[in-house]
């Protein structure tokens, strides 16, 4: 083995000498003097590096792979490089290139973002804000997602949240949500006054929140985007994901809307009578039994009990006084008997005036009558029902009964 005097270049360009042990034409070692300092080179290290100690040429060649993914073109070193300079000119160029490709990317004449390569958003992504004033909590750009939901955290005093939404991002609308316990008995709303958890579909490109009335306090609110509709998700049973279909109240809650229901209405009087060919509500006693023609619910009953003696007159009786404007009185059984030991007489029933029914009955009790009637005897609206014997000196015990309706 013999020692070589060499001269080279440090890091700085400065030239250095030192001398060379070379075997077979190799340099083997390597002795510096005790007043030289070398500059350190840096670790090369690479974004695609998948091992520690990744070599130079290794990461040459990721370089170059992202340059012709970017669209550059693939230098070819000079013959004259060496095995160092060579390799770090290529690098040097390399990382130029992919500079000035980022540059014109980000450059006013890039192209736009409908012919670049759309990149999926992130589902779940958050939004929050916070006002002490009337003012916007948060404004969300919608696109690329499908709702949004909301948490009121803070209600503060005296205040009003608005839900909108806007396909311009100046003209703003009321926008409509669900609650987190809403399955369709309860109508969506639009604002809310206490704390909250709510879920809005996208309307329009936009959607904001707004403290619209303004007490005091502080108003927060934080938000999560998703890619799922409020339709796919809302009511659905998890367990054999089936969408339960409900109606707009429950057994013993207030009826309102206009729901799909197979029950009655319980009442106690009877509802405005609906115009010809409208629909109109069963009606039921206020434990369910179904009311039926000629029945009506036990609140629009009536009955008359007959005079102590009997009538002897011929005198119209009021059995049933007019009811009240657009209510008919309705007749639905008569008993009458004559007891007068020797006049037979016959008797009626007046609407108001106008004789409806007429019977006749024997002295001494001979062929009471005990009628039902299936299709009711009626008045006429705000009239009253009245019974009369036409002979003189008859003594009829009248007892009757009815209800009253439209």
């Amino acid at each position: 083995m013999a020692g070589t005097a060499a001269s080279y270049k440090d890091a700085l360009a400065a030239t250095r000498n030192r001398s060379v042990t070379t075997a077979g034409g190799l340099d083997i070692a390597r002795t510096i003097a005790v007043d030289e300092t070398d500059v350190p080179v840096p670790q090369a290290t690479s974004t695609l590096q998948t091992a520690a100690n990744t070599k130079l040429d290794t990461i040459q060649a990721d370089l170059a792979a992202e340059a012709i993914l970017l669209g550059a073109v693939t230098e070819t070193a000079p013959a004259s490089d060496t095995a160092s300079s060579g390799l770090n000119g290529r690098l040097q160029r390399i990382a130029q290139r992919l500079t000035s490709l980022i540059a014109g990317l980000l450059s006013a004449t890039a192209m736009s973002d409908a012919a670049r390569v759309p990149v999926s958003q992130l589902d779940g992504l958050a939004v929050s804000g916070s006002a002490t004033s009337a003012a916007v909590i948060f404004t969300q750009d919608m696109l690329g997602y499908e709702s949004i939901v909301v948490q009121i955290t803070s209600i503060g005093v005296g205040c009003t949240v608005i839900f909108e939404a806007s396909a311009d991002n100046a003209n703003w609308f009321s926008c409509a949500g669900l609650r987190s316990l809403d399955i369709g008995s309860v109508a969506p709303q639009t604002t809310t006054t206490t704390t909250a958890l709510l879920q809005f579909p996208r309307k329009a490109r936009y959607f904001r929140a707004r403290v619209s009335v303004y007490g005091s306090g502080t108003v927060t609110a934080v938000g999560e985007l998703s890619k799922v509709s409020v339709s796919s998700v809302a009511g659905v049973n998890v367990a054999n994901n089936s969408l339960p279909i409900v109606g707009a109240a429950a057994h013993d809650a207030a009826i309102s809307g206009a729901p799909l229901r197979g029950g009655a209405r319980a009442i106690t009087a009877n509802y405005t009578a609906v115009q010809a060919g409208d629909a109109a509500d069963l009606v039921a006693t206020l434990v369910g039994a179904l009311i039926q023609k000629p029945f009506s619910i036990p609140e629009a009953d009536w009955s008359y009990a007959a005079a102590s003696g009997g009538e002897v007159g011929t005198a119209d009786v009021p059995v049933k006084a007019a009811a009240a404007a657009g209510l008919r009185n309705y007749m639905t059984w008569l008993s009458a008997e004559n007891v007068h030991a020797t006049v037979d007489t016959e008797i009626v029933v007046k609407d108001g005036s106008t004789v409806i029914y007429r019977g006749f009955l024997k002295a001494l009790g001979v062929g009471p009558l005990r009628i039902s009637f299936p299709s009711p005897l009626k008045s006429t609206a705000a009239t009253a029902l009245n019974v009369a014997n036409i002979t003189t000196g008859a003594q009829v015990y009248f007892n009757c009964g009815g209800y009253v309706a439209p």
